[in-house]
């Protein structure tokens, strides 16, 4: 694993990963690369980016700490699994509704629910 960088990009301060989406900009493989060449404390040649050329200055550089990631890795990979099966979820309902007939049966869910009178709040 590499560093993350921080940098300035459309004036703010921006943290990104090699090769990772750069925020305001999205995905920008060159100027990814020109900003991880580029040493701490000085400002880049400027680089064809979405929309245009991109000024940057690399603010300072974060070393990977393999001891975090181990530490965090598993953590991550469930809450990704778990955004993952969420929306699979709502993609398989959203098809369902789509693709079936819903009829409601008033008469059975009047059976069901509790009576207007005997309800406490």
């Amino acid at each position: 694993m590499a560093s993350t960088i921080v940098s300035t990009v459309g004036g703010q301060p921006a943290e990104f990963s090699p090769g990772g989406s750069i925020p305001e900009l999205g995905f920008a493989p060159a100027l990814s690369k020109a900003v991880f060449e580029t040493p701490a404390g000085q400002a880049g040649k400027p680089v064809a980016a979405p929309g245009g050329y991109a000024l940057f200055r690399v603010l300072t550089r974060t070393p990977f700490d393999q001891k975090q990631y181990d530490a965090q890795k598993s953590e991550l990979a469930e809450s990704l699994r778990s955004r993952e099966a969420e929306r699979l979820l709502q993609t398989y309902v959203r098809q369902m509704r789509a693709s079936r007939k819903v009829q409601v049966n008033e008469e059975l869910l009047k059976s069901l629910l509790p009576e207007e009178g005997s309800r406490r709040g």
